[in-house]
């Protein structure tokens, strides 16, 4: 839902739009700053939430730079599953936390080492194998702005649809 509220609302055109200001890096530079700022907001917002909130505003900014969005999204994906750090990061961290006796830097340190070496191993096999099985280094036919409009579109008049048919099943179960 966040997704398509994102999208119908224009918030991650508008916030990929602005952050196309990076287009002066080079795309793998911007790659690294997209895995490391992505690394340390899901230390303390889910995994699941940070990926619903990141992906949109970075396809945007990809689509907006004229990079394969591929390039940006697949290690967003897989480094909003890098919460080493924190005892909030997730439920794993709290109960090994919690029945552990630790201390917050006794997570602390460890994860920091843990969130660097496996960023830099996500962007060695993005580079590598990601580049060979997705050809990452072309612009997709598929990824241009219409055809992203229409899905957008879609889902949008599915959001409204759904919710129209929420709200006729609750006030049908509120009468009853």
């Amino acid at each position: 839902m966040c997704v398509i509220i994102l999208q119908v609302s224009g918030l991650s055109e508008l916030l990929g739009s602005k952050l196309s200001a990076l287009r002066v890096l080079p795309p793998g530079l911007i790659v690294a700053v997209i895995c490391f700022s992505t690394a340390t907001v899901t230390e303390i917002v889910s995994n699941f939430a940070t990926a619903m909130i990141l992906l949109p505003i970075f396809s945007e900014m990809a689509l907006t730079i004229g990079v394969n969005p591929l390039y940006f999204l697949l290690p967003c994906a897989v480094v909003c599953s890098y919460a080493f750090m924190l005892p909030v990061a997730t439920v794993a961290n709290a109960l090994v936390f919690e029945n552990g006796n630790m201390r917050i830097m006794d997570m602390l340190k460890p994860g920091i080492a843990m969130n660097v070496a496996c960023c830099c191993i996500q962007l060695f096999i993005l580079h590598t194998l990601g580049v060979a099985l997705f050809d990452l280094n072309k612009f997709p036919s598929w990824a241009d702005h219409k055809g992203i409009a229409n899905i957008m579109t879609i889902n949008a008049t599915d959001f409204e649809n759904t919710s129209a048919n929420a709200t006729q099943i609750l006030n049908s179960t509120l009468v009853l």
